[in-house]
């Protein structure tokens, strides 16, 4: 992993894979193609991640199951990790998330208090943020650091 060099206020995706990933977040911008002032998509840099030879799996805080295209997105619930018996559901929710993410690596999405997008860096059961100058915190902090993880991008290299 690579510490975080945060570059510009709308690049913290970039940030956070780059440093996952173990490249220089300008190798990493370079790879992707462009420079946009109005920031990068997961997707871009889940194409850089499969190109070095890792995998992205996409772990949801609460997933949505779209029956018809017209219908409502239906919320997903894991009463099995649940830790207590009268916890409400999404506390089931983060304890299988955070499940997935203990002893991985990756990136955590999600969004700051005023609603703003966000991404972080997933490193040795550390948040590392780049709004903190790539200050480490833990998974239950996230709260008071204000920002709410929605999608853990675990990131793994492929064997070859």
């Amino acid at each position: 992993m690579n510490a975080i060099t945060k570059i510009k206020g709308w690049s913290c995706i970039a940030d956070a894979f780059a440093s996952v990933l173990g490249i220089p977040v300008a190798s990493l911008i370079n790879k992707i193609g462009h420079t946009e002032s109005h920031g990068f998509h997961v997707q871009e840099c889940i194409e850089v991640a499969v190109n070095l030879g890792f995998a992205c799996t996409p772990i949801e805080l609460v997933p949505q199951a779209l029956l018809t295209p017209t219908s409502e997105p239906r919320p997903i619930w894991f009463p099995q990790y649940k830790i207590v018996p009268d916890w409400e559901n999404m506390d089931a929710n983060v304890s299988r998330l955070y499940s997935h993410m203990r002893g991985n690596e990756g990136v955590l999405t999600g969004q700051v208090q005023s609603g703003i997008g966000h991404a972080v860096n997933w490193h040795n059961d550390e948040i590392w943020d780049t709004r903190e100058r790539g200050f480490a915190y833990k998974f239950g902090d996230c709260d008071a650091k204000g920002f709410y993880p929605q999608c853990f991008w675990k990131v793994q290299r492929v064997p070859t």
